[in-house]
């Protein structure tokens, strides 16, 4: 798949990764998604992992909730 693979349906799975790092339900809506994301601590982080190409669009995200009760971590890499 090139560039903007997947389109619609890659937002949807960012969207997805977003809601379920947040801890917001599968049924939340829109409304219910950003109530817990903008309730969060969003971190960015790197590794040196070998896995961790450290290019353009490797990343890592962690979350923290406003309870305290819970930390969701997610890592990509693009690597070729």
């Amino acid at each position: 798949m090139g560039s903007g693979g997947r389109g619609a349906y890659g937002r949807l799975e960012a969207w997805r990764s977003l809601a379920a790092l947040a801890g917001a339900p599968e049924s939340a809506g829109f409304p219910g998604v950003e109530a817990r994301a903008r309730a969060c601590t969003w971190y960015a982080f790197e590794s040196d992992a070998r896995w961790f190409e450290q290019v353009a669009w490797d990343f890592g995200l962690l979350a923290h909730t406003d309870d305290g009760h819970r930390l969701a971590l997610l890592a990509a890499t693009d690597t070729d």
